[in-house]
C-alpha cells in the first residue's frame, strides 16, 4: 500500500494496520524537517490519524 505513496514524498513513511484497516503516509518535509513522524496516535493508543496538513499556534 505505501509503495503507491512514494510520488508524494521521499523524507519518510509512515504505516498502521490493525484488523481490516490501515492508514499510510509518505511525507514531504518542507517546515519542520526533523519531527511529524505520520501516522499520529492519541496518547491512550485508541485514535491515529495521518493527514496532510499544518497545525497551528500548537503548544
Amino acid at each position: 500500500m505505501i509503495s503507491q505513496l512514494a510520488h508524494r514524498g521521499p523524507d519518510g513513511r509512515g504505516l498502521f494496520v490493525e484488523g481490516p484497516a490501515g492508514l499510510g503516509h509518505s511525507r514531504l518535509s518542507i517546515i519542520d524537517l526533523e519531527g511529524g513522524s505520520q501516522p499520529l496516535a492519541g496518547a491512550d493508543g485508541t485514535v491515529h490519524v495521518t493527514f496532510n496538513g499544518e497545525i497551528y499556534n500548537f503548544r
